[in-house]
Formats: structure tokens, sequence, C-alpha cells
């Protein structure tokens, strides 16, 4: 929870724990790539440029130029050798990692391709664009194999479900499609959003299909039957939505600044953190102890995964701040103790600090200082 000139209504703690932030775009970098064996984060941003950063330490391991205009989307292979972008010159390009190397320019398009998404077997590629068409090609020698024409918007987002037989896209028509691979049919239209979708990711399992919209929510749907499961309400627009590597967590990011977390079994948040700035894109390593994202400053971060240990209902969480006479009253509720309760004045340097010692309590008293400040509430060791 943010305290500083005024207290914040919700449970929040600020940003998640950052392990880096790295500058060098000089545009925001809108889209993030984790590379399958997590060693690199791959940014792309509206200065028409790829990064590609050590995601050891956030040094920069090379930059990628060729596309002459933003880039809006850009997604590793699985076996991590190849990087496709997908940019405002209405073209796909194929680089290769290891060089940096450009392999291949795909042409096709007639105006922004807004997502690309690789098959999980490698040899597909398939591309969505504000000219309301998604495009399949054929990796290998960039050929077109399909045209998948169904939107009646700008398609904002592809992604291949986990075995690969089947793609879903979002789009600002406010719906999203599900299709067959094989043969470019739509099995289910998803409706119910009521403004356009910006996001769409299935689920680790391939159940479940996550999105995220302008109509301030993100949603959870079935994939059998194209039935909705949850809807997460949000503040505004949400521009993100990443499941968690083991499929129990969502986290989605808005256009306030917010990055939510929450459990995909029951819909419910679990943390709201603030950052410095918008968030338009995120990703997750494949062991899912870190995530990267962009941010509108055009800083590059590095972050641990706030859902590495997801809270189950019974858990311990911040609840209420109030201040009165020079104190702030923390509240928190959940678990069995003992707890931690800390404390940080700054979220990009500096470490949490204790305040006072472990308690079995549900509230803990500390002096305001006036300034803002960042609490957050740990299981303390027994």
């Amino acid at each position: 929870m943010l305290v500083g000139a005024k207290v914040c209504a919700s449970a929040q703690i600020g940003a998640p724990d950052r392990l880096w932030v790295a500058s060098g775009h000089t545009d925001v970098p809108y889209t993030v790539a984790y590379s399958p064996d997590g060693s690199m984060l791959a940014s792309g941003s509206d200065d028409s440029t790829i990064k590609l950063w050590r995601a050891s330490d956030g040094s920069l391991v090379r930059t990628l130029v060729g596309h002459t205009d933003i880039i809006r989307t850009v997604a590793f292979s699985p076996a991590g050798g190849l990087l496709a972008s997908g940019s405002g010159d209405q073209t796909i390009k194929l680089w290769r990692t290891s060089d940096g190397a450009l392999l291949r320019t795909l042409t096709g398009h007639t105006s922004i391709v807004r997502s690309v998404a690789i098959s999980p077997d490698g040899t597909l590629l398939a591309s969505g664009s504000l000219d309301n068409t998604i495009k399949l090609w054929r990796i290998s020698d960039g050929a077109l194999l399909q045209t998948l024409l169904g939107h009646v918007n700008w398609i904002s987002a592809v992604a291949f479900s986990p075995d690969g037989s089947k793609l879903v896209s979002g789009s600002y028509d406010r719906t999203l499609k599900i299709w067959r691979v094989s043969d470019g049919t739509v099995l289910n239209t998803l409706t119910g959003h009521l403004n356009y979708v910006f996001d769409a990711a299935f689920s680790p399992d391939g159940a479940t299909i996550g999105s995220a919209s302008a109509d301030t929510t993100a949603r959870l749907w079935r994939v059998a039957d194209g039935e909705p499961l949850q809807v997460l309400p949000c503040v505004n627009w949400v521009y993100a939505a990443v499941f968690s590597p083991d499929g129990a967590g969502l986290l989605t990011s808005d256009v306030s600044y917010n990055i939510w977390l929450w459990r995909v079994a029951d819909g419910t948040v679990q943390d709201k953190y603030v950052e410095v700035s918008v968030v338009p894109s995120m990703a997750f390593s494949r062991d899912g102890t870190k995530f990267g994202y962009g941010r509108g400053d055009a800083e590059v971060v590095m972050a641990l995964n706030p859902m590495l240990a997801l809270k189950p209902l019974n858990s311990v969480r911040i609840t209420s701040i109030t201040r009165s006479s020079g104190k702030v009253v923390i509240g928190w509720q959940g678990g069995t103790g003992p707890f931690q309760l800390q404390k940080r004045t700054n979220l990009v340097t500096g470490a949490w600090q204790n305040i006072g010692n472990p308690t079995t309590g549900n509230s803990l008293t500390n002096s305001s200082t006036g300034t803002s400040a960042f609490f957050r509430i740990q299981a303390a060791a027994n």
C-alpha cells in the first residue's frame, strides 16, 4: 500500500521486486518477449529498434535495426534461435538471435503488424494486422499459407494453443475468435467485451483463454465451448494479459500504471502493484521465476515473479492503512503468522526494511514522516 499525501483505498504494495531497470530505447518499448532458455529478454520499441538484453543483469547484448517504423510485436521461436518482429512498416522480419542477422522479411499486410506468434513446433508464424486480417506463414521459406478473414476491425492479438492446433485472435471489433490452424475454420467467436480487445493468451494447459480489453476488464474463457468463466474488473483500459507458466495466475496491466495479479481458479485479485508509467506488455521466463516488461518512460524492467507462491484464500494480505496523529496503522487479514511488516521509500533503489519485530497480530503502528512509502506484509520465520 502506498502511503503519501493521501491513503489509497485498495491494497497495493508498490511495484514488484525489480532485479534491474535498463535504459537504451528512446521511445516506449511496446512489446517484450522472453527467450525460451531464459538467457535474454527482447524488447521492441516505438523508436523502430529491437534490443536483446541479458536476462541475468540487464546488459545490452545487441540492437536489431531494419524496420522503418514502430515495433509493435516480437516473439521467439520455441528453440530460441529465431526472433520474429512486426512493425508499423507493414512487414514481419525474422532475425537470427545468435548474431542479429536479418534472415527474411515477410510482406503482404497492408497496415501495421500488431501481433505475431510462432507455433509450438516452430514451423508456422501467425500475424495479426490493422488491415483486419490474420496471416499464416511457413517459417522455413516465408511462404504465405493462409489469410484468415472474419474480424471486422483491427487485429490486436494472436496466440497459438500449446498443442498448436488452435489460434486465438483478439480484435478491436470487441470479439475473440478461436481458429483451427489446419484449415482456418472459425471454431468459436467469444463475445462479451464492451470495447476493444487488446490482448489474448492461452493458458499453459490450453483449456482457458485470457483477454484484456478497453472495457476496463480482463476475462477468462473456457476454450472447449467459448463460455465466459470470469470477469476481472480493473480501473482503466487493460493492455496485457499473461498467464503464469504454471497456469495458476494471470498478470494484467492497465493504462493507469497498475499491474494486477489474479488467481485463475476463482478470479480473485491477489495484489495490485503500481508502476511509474504505463506497462503495455509483459513476459514470463519459462521457469516462472521472473517476468520482464517495458514502460512508458522508455525503460525495460526485469522483476521477480510475484506469483511464485500464489496466495491461497486464507493467506495474509494488507487490507487497510489509516493515518492519525502522526501515525500510520497498517492492518492485514489471513494467515496464521508470525508476520513481518516491511517498508520501502524507493522502488528503484534501496531494499525492504523490517518494521518492528515479527508479530502474530493483525496490525502494526508506524510513525508517519509525511513522505511516500510502500508497505508489504511477509510471512516471518518461526
